[in-house]
């Protein structure tokens, strides 16, 4: 028993004529038939979320000295309430203990096998992580990233092909989750993280917001002045806050004056979000208004309002441009400085 959420545990064996292992009921489906019956990926927070649970299941597994070696779609199931729980430890391996197995067996299935599963059976941890490296990329983007139709071709890939970066397929896919997804599926398992609490821990902080200057869209190193643009902030800056969408997990501090932000500074890869997108104008409060006239073809919501004109915004005001939802944080402002 792995004892941990994350791993379906069985509830008793016996004998009776061959060996049987008796395991709970539970209701949902395999991940495999989800996403066969889904035309879309999954977005990318909520693969994040699923991936973070289930190493933290291999985590466990792997605490107490056993390699799954078989992690795939069809192993990790769903429950109705959409949490997963990694199946099958049939072919897992306890690295503690001395295997009959030969070490130059072949064991996996081969789409989801570990390069150096190929050649031996005594892989460690990061095939694990090899695995679940290409379940993520499935959900980031529906298709597998060394696709092959047979046996020789599925081989030949597995320990040579470059896959293509899960954002060039799919740009919604944030860049610290792109590269987390494509070091796990790296040939070399010294490039990948090595061990699952380090996936784990860059799983999480991809969910850590971003800072950056709303202006030009450098990171914030300093409070007090942007080093991209060199624009002031004020003592209590505002912040504009993503927290759906492509650009989710980011936040924006507003430097004072009146300028124009979209696409390169809120999103590069979200091509929904115009080069000019948003007016700002912040000093005596905050104002935001579509940037051209007439508005770019995703136009900017207020409240759900289109902002044709600049709208004064306080604390919690909800911001969305096209798939990208945000919050704004701040004291309440006063008069416009477009005026």
């Amino acid at each position: 028993r792995i004892g941990h959420p994350a791993v379906l545990d069985p509830l008793d064996s016996f004998t009776d004529n061959g060996w049987f292992t008796v395991f709970p009921l539970l209701s949902g489906g395999d991940l495999e038939s989800k996403l066969k019956a889904k035309s879309m990926p999954m977005c990318a927070n909520d693969s994040t979320k699923l991936i973070r649970q289930v190493a933290g299941g291999l985590r466990s597994a792997h605490d107490q000295g056993f390699i799954h070696r078989d992690i795939k779609p069809a192993n990790i199931f769903l429950t109705d309430d959409g949490k997963p729980m990694i199946l099958d430890f049939g072919i897992a391996r306890n690295i503690r203990e001395q295997t009959l197995t030969p070490s130059s067996c072949v064991i996996g299935s081969p789409p989801y096998m570990a390069p150096e599963q190929f050649s031996r059976a005594d892989v460690d941890a990061r095939a694990d992580l090899y695995g679940l490296g290409v379940v993520m990329y499935m959900l980031l983007t529906g298709t597998h990233p060394r696709p092959g139709s047979t046996d020789e071709e599925i081989t030949r890939n597995a320990q040579s092909l470059i896959p293509t970066p899960p954002k060039q397929l799919n740009p919604a896919i944030p860049s610290r989750i792109d590269d987390v997804c494509t070091r796990l599926l790296s040939i070399d398992p010294n490039g990948r993280p090595g061990s699952a609490t380090c996936l784990i821990q860059e799983l999480e902080s991809t969910t850590k917001p971003v800072v950056r200057c709303l202006a030009c869209g450098h990171r914030i190193k300093n409070a007090q002045r942007c080093s991209g643009c060199n624009r002031e902030f004020p003592s209590k800056p505002y912040r504009l806050e993503f927290i759906d969408g492509p650009a989710a997990n980011q936040s924006f501090l507003i430097p004072d004056g009146v300028f124009e932000c979209g696409r390169y500074q809120l999103c590069p890869g979200d091509l929904r979000i115009s080069r000019r997108q948003l007016g700002i104008g912040c000093g005596n409060g905050l104002w935001i208004r579509n940037a051209t006239n007439p508005p770019p073809p995703n136009p900017t919501l207020i409240n759900g309002l289109p902002a044709n004109e600049s709208i004064l915004v306080t604390e919690g005001t909800k911001i969305s441009i096209a798939d990208n939802d945000a919050v704004v944080r701040a004291a309440p402002p006063k008069s416009s400085p477009f005026n």
